[in-house]
């Protein structure tokens, strides 16, 4: 699930932002067909929430307590592995997330299970429980929409890649890497290693930039 996340390889410091192949975008333009109705669909999201589209942070706890049909429960959990729970509910949903978590975390948690509510909601199932990594159980692709979904929701591409492009000519050691990282995941309120995902996912993007 959302923390089985990739941070970037081992490579020089010329490497650190290479690009992907194009063997994962399978329609024309800069950006793969599944991903560009994901991010339509984020897009729909955001105008439903009554956020713009360059707003950052996004505060996914705030929108979803604004919600009238969502309820928001933090729930002390004896692992830290089991991230958040969806419940759908015909009189409301239930969303459960970490107490021990920090809120940069929640703030992640909270858009992945906000995207099972809004994306999933036809498929079938009453809930959607989230770890640490991915369980036998849980459907691969089901955990990339909502994994990519709140990436895009709360680091939106056409603010990133802006702010990607400046700092490139500047990242000429790791260190320069990690301190971008740490910046990034201050301006969005997430944790880096949301930004680390969303540098790998969107490489291919960024070079088309």
């Amino acid at each position: 699930d959302h923390r089985d996340l990739h941070s970037f390889p081992t490579r020089r410091s010329s490497d650190l932002l290479k690009p992907t192949s194009k063997k994962t975008h399978k329609v024309g333009g800069n950006m793969g067909g599944t991903k560009r109705e994901l991010y339509r669909f984020i897009d729909r999201l955001r105008i439903q929430l009554g956020v713009k589209p360059l707003s950052q942070p996004i505060d996914t706890i705030a929108f979803c307590r604004s919600q009238k049909n969502i309820e928001l429960v933090y729930h002390p959990f004896s692992t830290s592995g089991f991230c958040a729970t969806a419940l759908l509910g015909e009189k409301g949903d239930t969303i459960v997330l970490n107490a021990r978590h920090s809120v940069e975390e929640l703030n992640f948690d909270c858009g992945h299970e906000l995207i099972h509510l809004t994306k999933h909601r036809g498929l079938g199932l009453s809930s959607f429980h989230c770890f640490d990594t991915l369980k036998p159980k849980q459907d691969p692709f089901i955990e990339w929409e909502a994994n990519e979904g709140a990436a895009e929701l709360t680091v939106p591409y056409r603010s990133f890649l802006p702010l990607l492009s400046d700092a490139y000519p500047q990242l000429r050691t790791w260190q320069d890497m990690d301190f971008l990282r740490y910046r990034l995941a201050r301006r969005y309120q997430v944790t880096e290693t949301v930004i680390a995902y969303r540098m790998e996912s969107l490489k291919y993007e960024f070079f088309q930039y």
